[in-house]
C-alpha cells in the first residue's frame, strides 16, 4: 500500500495501460521513417500487447507472431479463468517425465504419478497448518512448483526440490526452513527503470475492469478459479490486488479484439504450457480474420522454453514470406525435457531453411 500511495501522486501512473503501450509502438514505427508497418514477436503478456495493437491499428500489421497466448477478453475482464487450464496437465506431464528420467531425483519405476502428486499435496497441506503455513504454502506451491514448470531446463532441479519436500520437509522444519533449495528466493531488486512486480500490476490492473469493495465481493470468482486448477492461488493474488487498484487509466482499450489485419497473425502455442493454454490461442485466433494457429508438443511457457526446429522454420517462413502453416499443424517434440539445449536456435543453419 505505501508504494500505491506514492504512485497515486505520479501523473505517469495513469498512462501504464496496454492501450498506451500500443500507441508507443505506433510512434516508434512512425519515427523509424520506413514503411510505417509493424513486425512484432510477442510472448505471454506480449500477446496482449500485440492483439491490442492489432485491434487498434489493424492496417499497420505486417507480421505479428504471438507465442504463449493470453485470452484477451478474460485478461481485460480481470477474471483469468482460462489461464491455468493446462497447468495441472503440465504438472502431471512433468511428474511422468521426471519419474522416467535418471536425471531426475524423483525417478522410480515403482512409483505412480497420481499417487506421488497426492502425497506431495498431503505434505503441502500439512505444512499449511504450521505457524508459517500460509506463507510457506504459497512459496512452495506457486513460486517453486508452478513457476518451476515454466522452464523444462530446470526440471531436474525442480524434481530435487520436490523430493526434498516429500521426504525431508516436515511442519517442524517448516518453521525454520523457507527455501527448499537454491534459487527459489522471491527477493527482487528494484532499479530506476525496473519496478519489479509493481510495474506488472501497474499495467495489468490498469487494463483490468475488475474492481471490488471488499474481498467478499470476489468470493464467487475465487471459487471459480479454484475449480479450474490446483494452482488457482496464482490468479487469486492478482485478482485481489487489481480489485483494489486505486488508479484509473487515462485510456483503457475496451474493444472486442476482432479485426482484419493488413497481414494475418500467426499464433503459436505449446500443448503443455502452465500459463497459456491451447484454448487461449484458438479463442484469440477466432477474432482476427485469416490468422493461423501453430501448435507444438513442447513443455513450458513459450516456445523458447522448449526449442523446436519445426516451429523455428515455420516462424522464419512466416516472417520472410508471410506464409502461414497448414491449419491443424502440430510440431512434434524433438527432444525430451532433460535433453534441451538452450542454445539450439543460436547460429543453427537448419533455421535458414524456408
Amino acid at each position: 500500500m505505501p508504494r500505491m500511495i506514492v504512485w497515486r501522486s505520479r501523473p505517469a501512473s495513469r498512462y501504464m495501460s496496454t492501450a498506451f503501450h500500443a500507441r508507443d509502438m505506433l510512434q516508434i514505427i512512425e519515427r523509424l521513417g520506413e514503411d510505417g508497418l509493424l513486425r512484432f514477436w510477442g510472448s505471454s503478456y506480449g500477446t496482449v500487447l500485440g492483439m491490442t495493437f492489432a485491434a487498434m491499428f489493424p492496417d499497420r500489421v505486417d507480421r505479428m507472431m504471438l507465442d504463449a497466448t493470453v485470452n484477451p477478453h478474460e485478461y481485460m475482464a480481470g477474471t483469468s479463468l482460462e489461464m491455468l487450464l493446462d497447468a495441472d496437465k503440465t504438472f502431471y506431464a512433468f511428474i511422468l517425465e521426471c519419474m522416467a528420467s535418471s536425471e531426475c531425483p524423483l525417478s522410480d519405476p515403482g512409483d505412480n504419478a497420481a499417487d506421488l502428486i497426492d502425497t506431495l499435496n498431503d505434505v503441502l497441506r500439512e505444512m499449511a497448518a504450521g505457524e508459517k503455513g500460509p506463507e510457506l504454502y504459497r512459496e512452495l506451491k506457486n513460486d517453486v512448483i508452478y513457476r518451476g514448470l515454466y522452464w523444462p531446463t530446470g526440471w531436474a532441479e525442480l524434481g530435487r526440490k520436490l523430493q526434498f519436500i516429500n521426504a525431508d520437509f516436515t511442519p517442524a522444519t517448516a518453521e525454520t526452513e523457507s527455501d527448499p533449495g537454491d534459487g527459489t528466493s522471491s527477493t527482487e531488486t528494484e532499479f530506476e527503470y525496473n519496478k519489479g512486480s509493481a510495474a506488472v500490476f501497474g499495467t495489468r490492473c490498469a487494463d483490468s475492469l475488475l474492481r471490488a469493495q471488499s474481498p467478499n465481493d470476489l468470493a464467487e470468482l475465487i471459487l471459480q478459479q479454484a475449480q479450474v486448477s490446483s494452482f488457482a492461488d496464482v490468479n487469486t493474488a492478482t485478482s485481489l490486488v487489481c480489485a483494489a487498484w486505486g488508479i484509473e487509466p487515462a485510456e483503457r482499450y475496451d474493444g472486442n479484439f476482432r479485426a482484419k489485419t493488413k497481414h494475418p497473425i500467426l499464433f503459436v502455442n505449446g500443448l503443455y504450457d502452465p500459463a497459456a493454454p491451447v484454448a487461449s490461442a484458438r479463442n484469440a485466433s477466432t477474432g482476427f480474420e485469416g490468422s493461423g494457429v501453430l501448435l507444438h508438443d513442447g513443455y513450458g511457457h513459450g516456445l523458447g522454453a522448449h526449442p523446436n526446429m519445426c516451429v523455428g522454420r515455420a516462424v522464419r517462413r512466416y516472417f520472410v514470406t508471410g506464409e502461414l502453416p497448414t491449419p491443424g499443424t502440430v510440431c512434434e517434440r524433438e527432444v525430451g525435457p532433460f535433453d534441451i539445449d538452450p542454445r539450439a536456435w543460436q547460429n543453427n543453419p537448419d533455421l535458414l531453411e524456408i
